[in-house]
């Protein structure tokens, strides 16, 4: 039986972290990642980072990302 994951259900998730994996690609096309932190405001993801970043410019570039909420592992048998 599977669950049922709604919409609503993601977004509790991901506003009760601060912690996740951004990823994008630079201006040459080689795919980066950065851990970050972030704030959720109504739907919105606000992250923490220095506006002349290379993360920051990149993103300008090419705001196609990929963002990974990291949650920990509930089940103490899994590798």
């Amino acid at each position: 039986m599977s669950a049922s994951i709604t919409t609503e259900l993601v977004w509790a998730e991901i506003e009760k972290r601060m912690f996740a994996v951004l990823s994008y690609v630079n201006p040459k096309g080689d795919a980066r990642s950065a851990g970050i932190v972030y704030l959720v405001r109504d739907r919105v993801l606000y992250v923490g980072t220095d506006t002349d970043s290379w993360k920051a410019k990149h993103i300008c570039l090419n705001p196609h990302v990929a963002l990974n909420v990291t949650i920990a592992k509930r089940d103490p048998f899994m590798p």
